[in-house]
């Protein structure tokens, strides 16, 4: 699909587009929110390829720099897949390039570009690796945990934003389980709403929560059609880990 046929405003390979274009003006804030939920999965793919902690931070530093500020953005191409897909074949060639490399960089050498929360990535990495072996699996497992984090996120901020946030904190952890007489009546008391009340609100927050969701993989993909399969493979990522 072409630059100018794509359905969204603000796919990920939209921001691609234009932060590979040095004359249009550059979306900043967009690109550091696409940088910032990519940078954990590909962390942890690092580490499962064996990578210390400190060599695996330098490699994704080096990586997003060179991606967004560097040509590699230049020869970005939806026709090559989905985002996710691509961004990992990219990233395996960049590691093999680096391993390679005589002129590897010291520690320290670099200059760091991005802003991340490097103890939050570890624990993850500490988390999932426990779960799951395989380094593309694991790519994808973080990312999907990247998107619902970030699903949950917005939720919560829209509802802080209405002014309900005691509704949002009880409800959220009947997200995707049944909520039986008992639990519906505890919440009932705890929120001053009728038991049909709490009912419709938790439908509600279902509902809200999987059209945010739902927006969040459609910015991360070309072409519309390929949405309910990214939800699809998310949601068999999250089942694996159980």
């Amino acid at each position: 699909m072409s630059q100018h046929s794509s359905p969204f405003a603000t796919t990920q390979w939209t921001l691609i587009w234009r932060a590979a274009d040095k004359d249009a003006p550059n979306d900043g804030l967009a690109i550091a929110e696409m940088v910032h939920r990519y940078w954990t999965p590909l962390y942890a793919y690092a580490r499962r390829e064996g990578l210390s902690r400190e060599d695996a931070e330098d490699a994704t530093q080096d990586f997003l720099s060179e991606w967004v500020h560097g040509d590699m953005l230049a020869n970005a191409d939806p026709a090559k897949g989905r985002f996710r897909s691509y961004l990992l074949t990219i990233w395996k060639r960049f590691l093999i390039d680096r391993r390679r490399s005589a002129n590897q960089k010291r520690r320290g050498g670099g200059v760091r570009h991005f802003s991340i929360d490097r103890d939050s990535g570890e624990r993850q990495w500490k988390e999932l690796s426990a779960k799951q072996a395989d380094a593309d699996q694991l790519f994808l497992l973080s990312w999907a945990k990247s998107i619902l984090a970030e699903t949950h996120r917005q939720v919560a901020d829209a509802y802080q934003a209405e002014r309900r946030k005691e509704v949002f904190e009880r409800l959220i952890p009947y997200l995707t389980t049944t909520v039986d007489a008992t639990a519906c009546q505890q919440l009932a008391n705890q929120l001053s709403m009728t038991t049909n009340a709490v009912r419709v609100a938790l439908h509600r927050l279902r509902h809200r929560f999987g059209e945010t969701l739902r927006n969040l993989v459609a910015s991360t993909v070309d072409d519309p059609n390929e949405v309910e399969s990214e939800i699809s493979d998310l949601l068999r990522a999250m089942q694996r880990q159980v």
